[in-house]
């Protein structure tokens, strides 16, 4: 019983320290806001969800001047390439861009579900073969 409580422990706090670490590096604001937010966009009718939060960032922008015309400015980096603010709204490009910049589903799960579980375990398998090292000594 005691080791699926510390391979829990181990294992949530491995966690927490990959997606933190992840949320952290992307500007997030709550591990936990932000891992809550990823799942709805990573279940079935997630792309719709993902196009749609681009969509919210890209059309939320104000036109600017430049040169007396008026532009949407801004850019988003992707995997593949950055996508400018206006190329995404004038060729309706949000499905794409939220594709590329917000990750794969296969990824997401397998970054923040099943790595945390399989290093917990190892860590977890370490720490009893040692507390068993030194019971047996």
């Amino acid at each position: 019983m005691a080791i699926w409580v510390i391979f829990a422990v181990v294992t949530f706090f491995v966690w927490l320290f990959i997606y933190g670490i992840t949320v952290f590096l992307n500007g997030g604001d709550g591990v936990f806001r932000c891992f809550a937010e990823e799942i709805m966009w990573h279940i079935p009718g997630g792309l719709k969800r993902r196009t749609a939060y681009i969509k919210e960032i890209v059309d939320g922008m104000l036109l600017q001047t430049v040169n007396g015309e008026p532009r949407l400015l801004g850019t988003m980096s992707g995997r593949k390439q950055s996508w400018s603010y206006e190329e995404i709204r004038d060729k309706n490009l949000y499905k794409e861009c939220a594709k590329d910049m917000l990750g794969g589903t296969l990824e997401f799960w397998f970054i923040s579900i099943v790595l945390p579980i399989l290093i917990g375990g190892i860590i977890t398998l370490g720490i009893c073969s040692v507390v068993y090292s030194i019971a047996n000594f």
